[in-house]
């Protein structure tokens, strides 16, 4: 499966900070990684990868996901797609 890693670009310094109450901070934080919890959950592989950078030149991630102990497939696939469009430094 190929989504997002994240589900916006990277928030500004303090959005995810302590002091922000548990209910705002909860709700940013389900905001933000949505696309990850499920593979999580079910205990199946998955990675991000480079995907491109936005406008202004920050990197934009982008998830792959397998099934269930297939980590050697998404190992491969991201070997492939970096031989075939190497990753840039920061």
């Amino acid at each position: 499966m190929l989504s997002p890693a994240l589900a916006h670009r990277t928030p500004e310094l303090g959005w995810l900070h302590p002091a922000v109450p548990f209910e705002e901070l909860r709700q940013r934080l389900v905001d933000y990684v949505g696309f990850t919890p499920l593979q999580n959950v079910a205990g199946a592989p998955a990675t991000a990868v480079p995907g491109g950078r936005t406008a202004d030149g920050l990197p934009i991630g982008v998830r792959l996901a397998g099934a269930v102990g297939d980590e050697r497939t998404l190992l491969e696939l991201a070997y492939l797609l970096k031989a075939e469009r190497p990753w840039p430094l920061l």
